[in-house]
């Protein structure tokens, strides 16, 4: 990665910033976002509340911003949304091989109407991309050059990501698969034990961030009775139990076409035909000449 590509990336995060701001929500909304700009800065975290790397920035940035706390939170987001539109930047220059795919990656995604519309208002999306790319890229720097260390910071921004949404859990299967057909010394290299109690140790420090949320359980009305039910409970909550079972994971067979139909509007509104003829195209060429990357 030379100058260029990271003045590049630079320049994406301003543009990204510059309109970000431009069309920021100056205050308060409904829903979930007023829920974050009213918990953000607490002390106390609920787990019901979850997101604790979100909230944790969130103290970090209001101070300093200063000012009304709502508009303050909607600017952080706008930052942390700015800053993976410079990232996806990088991901996709070292994807691609071309800069220029991958200043017009950034871009594109920067003013395309969902991630906009979640880069304007306090919300844990842009973070969760920025997690994500962060990620995605790390592992790209550690097929280029792997070591145990560059494994470890992989593993640990992987990680990271738990405490600000739960989906990273989708990129496990995937990373899991790039490691074992990229590891130098063969597949079985990456099952060896103090690999496996890296990734371990890594993993359950991720999990901590969440001890913010289930301390708060103990300044409740009725605390929990034991270590095991405040467990029992915090899971909960921060899994969102009691909706996920029938808005994720149990979506009627009757409606999966639905599903489909409402995934491709979406991605068409986004980026167009044009967009997703090119990405079929870009994963096409990927595969051909790197077949791991293109996996």
């Amino acid at each position: 990665m030379g100058a260029r590509h990271v003045a590049s990336a630079v320049a994406v995060t301003a543009a990204a910033f510059a309109l970000y701001c431009a069309t920021l929500l100056p205050g308060f909304d409904f829903g979930d976002t007023a829920s974050f700009q009213t918990v953000a800065g607490s002390p106390i975290i609920s787990p019901r509340d979850g997101y604790p790397l979100y909230f944790a920035i969130a103290a970090l940035f209001l101070p300093v911003l200063g000012g009304d706390p709502a508009h303050a939170l909607n600017l952080t987001t706008a930052l942390e949304s700015a800053a993976a539109c410079g990232l996806l930047t990088l991901l996709a220059a070292e994807l691609s091989g071309s800069l220029v795919a991958g200043i017009a990656a950034g871009l594109l995604f920067a003013g395309s109407y969902t991630f906009w519309s979640q880069s304007v208002v306090a919300e844990v999306y842009g973070l969760h991309v920025l997690l994500v790319s962060l990620t995605l890229w790390l592992l790209l720097r550690w097929e280029a050059r792997p070591t145990v260390t560059r494994l470890g910071i992989v593993l640990a921004a992987f990680s990271l990501g738990f405490g600000n949404h739960l989906s990273m859990i989708l990129l496990a299967p995937g990373i899991t698969l790039f490691l074992l057909v990229s590891a130098p010394d063969g597949w079985r290299s990456m099952l060896r034990p103090r690999i496996v109690a890296l990734a371990a140790a890594i993993a359950v420090g991720g999990a901590l961030q969440y001890a913010w949320n289930l301390r708060t359980l103990w300044f409740e009305a009725s605390p929990p009775a034991s270590l095991a039910d405040a467990i029992t409970a915090a899971w909960f909550d921060i899994t969102k139990a009691d909706w996920r079972e029938t808005m994720v994971m149990s979506v009627p067979r009757t409606m999966l076409t639905d599903h489909a139909a409402m995934y491709l509007f979406d991605v068409r509104q986004q980026f167009g035909w044009i967009g997703i003829a090119l990405a079929v195209l870009g994963l096409g060429g990927l595969w051909s000449r790197r077949w791991r990357r293109g996996a």
